[in-house]
């Protein structure tokens, strides 16, 4: 009878024992899975933090040049129309001072053919620049590189965007003295149009209009070739680089300048389908544009329309991988912490609960002995 007890009492510590260690495993289990499935929520949301950064700093680097830009181009306009503007005021000096010493000498018509024989061969921006001349009524008196116009009335002709070009400069001119107006115009010996920015100013006298002009594409493609060193230089880093995509979908600069002609085309493709989108961020498009090994980019693909120009910020995402490791290094210590507190907690309740089973089987075995 006494061994069949010891059994019994055995085979319940036994039983409690083990109920102890399959309760101890199974929260050890559970929450290690926790902290595992926290661990890696924590990851991907670190790479989700990351990424949104990369992002940031390509659109704070793409504001940045854009604004840039709309500054050089603004002042190049500033600085085109000044040169405009003292042109026609010398023009216009060189009119009052012939119509002032000739005008009580000499009839109307006979000034003003000595005006416009004085201003006829007057060329200057490199050549480009001359003055033309036009009377209320929209008609040509003087045009040195088209003399065909001359004599003929020019009220109706459009530019290629419609645009009634004498019905607006003589519009202008009347409201006030002068006037600065923008069309397209094919140049000299082009059928293509261009976009030209046009100075005008009333004379008095004769109420004509006397003005001259310029292809923004001359001072444009200066400008423009200033500019792409200047940003390659400003905008390459050993983190990422830069590429621009003229209209006619030529690659101006890129981070990688041994890209073969099979690679450019194949980048262009590529760049061509975000465009037609819009632009925005895309990732590894274009790979071969920069450094070949590293291929992991993230780029921001933008607009300039004024220079009909497709921007590409981008970023090798090796970059930031020291930075990234340093995070992903603290997450882990984060979770190695949490998981020894969590087994120190579950060793002190295991050893407790077999404290308590201890204590009660020995107080169950007194009871048998009393028994």
């Amino acid at each position: 009878m006494a061994m069949t007890e010891r059994s019994l009492l055995r085979f319940q510590l036994l039983g409690m024992l083990s109920l102890v260690l399959l309760l101890t495993l199974a929260l050890g289990g559970y929450f290690t899975l926790q902290q595992a499935r926290i661990l890696h929520q924590e990851t991907r949301e670190l790479e989700k933090n990351e990424y949104r950064e990369l992002q940031q700093v390509l659109l704070r680097t793409r504001n940045s040049m854009h604004s840039q830009l709309q500054h050089l181009i603004d002042d190049q306009r500033q600085r085109v129309e000044a040169d405009l503007r003292q042109q026609v005021d010398q023009a216009i000096r060189v009119a009052y001072s012939l119509y002032d010493h000739e005008s009580s000498l000499h009839p109307r018509d006979q000034v003003q053919r000595q005006i416009i024989d004085m201003l006829r061969p007057l060329r200057f921006f490199e050549g480009r620049g001359y003055f033309f001349i036009l009377d209320r009524q929209g008609n040509c008196l003087l045009n040195p590189v088209n003399p065909e116009l001359e004599n003929h009335n020019l009220l109706g002709i459009r530019d290629s965007n419609g645009k009634l070009i004498v019905q607006e400069l003589l519009q202008a001119t009347e409201q006030q003295d002068n006037a600065l107006i923008n069309y397209y115009w094919p140049q000299p010996g082009s059928q293509s149009p261009s976009l030209k920015q046009v100075f005008a100013r009333r004379f008095a006298p004769f109420d004509w209009v006397i003005a001259t002009g310029e292809y923004e594409q001359h001072t444009r493609r200066r400008l423009q070739e200033q500019t792409i060193d200047q940003l390659h230089d400003h905008y390459a880093s050993g983190d990422g680089y830069l590429i621009i995509v003229d209209g006619n979908q030529k690659i101006l600069t890129s981070g990688n300048p041994d890209a073969t002609a099979q690679q450019q085309a194949a980048a262009l493709a590529v760049i061509e389908q975000v465009q037609q989108r819009g632009g925005g961020f895309q990732s590894n498009g274009w790979a071969q544009l920069g450094d070949p090994q590293r291929p992991q980019q993230l780029s921001l693909v933008s607009y300039l329309a004024d220079w009909d120009w497709t921007l590409i910020n981008t970023l090798y995402l090796d970059s930031r991988e020291a930075a990234r490791q340093h995070r992903q290094r603290l997450l882990e210590e984060q979770w190695q912490e949490g998981m020894r507190a969590t087994l120190a907690a579950m060793l002190l309740a295991s050893l407790l609960a077999l404290a308590l089973v201890l204590l009660y089987n020995r107080g169950l075995a007194r009871r048998f002995t009393l028994y």
